[in-house]
C-alpha cells in the first residue's frame, strides 16, 4: 500500500506537533490549514508570517478570555444590552466610536 493512507502516522507531522507543544505555539499544529489558504506562488516567508499571525491572534483571544475570567464578572455584558438613554451628556455614536478603538 502507498504512504498516502489517512490512518498512517506521519513522523514529520507528529514532530511538528511535539515542537509546537514544547515551544507553546499551538497555532503551528494547524499549519496544514494555513498551507491550504496560501496561493501556489507564496513562499515559505508568507507561510511563516500567516502561521505566526494565527498564533498571535489566538494568544490575544486567550488573553482576553483569561482577563475576563480573572476579573470575576458575574455576567457577561455587551454594549448591545446597554441602556444609552441613561446617559444624559454622551451620544450613542460616541460610545460606539470608543468601543471600536
Amino acid at each position: 500500500m502507498s504512504g498516502t493512507h489517512t490512518n498512517e502516522i506521519n513522523p514529520t507531522k507528529e514532530t511538528i506537533k511535539l515542537y509546537a507543544k514544547q515551544l507553546r505555539t499551538p497555532a503551528f499544529v494547524g499549519y496544514e490549514n494555513v498551507v491550504r489558504q496560501l496561493s501556489p506562488g507564496d513562499g515559505y516567508d508568507k507561510f511563516l508570517c500567516e502561521t505566526m499571525k494565527l498564533e498571535v491572534s489566538q494568544r490575544q483571544i486567550a488573553g482576553q478570555r483569561r482577563r475576563i475570567k480573572k476579573a470575576g464578572f458575574p455576567v457577561m455584558k455587551t454594549l448591545d444590552e446597554f441602556k444609552f438613554e441613561r446617559l444624559e451628556h454622551i451620544s450613542d455614536s460616541y460610545i460606539w466610536e470608543l468601543a471600536s478603538c
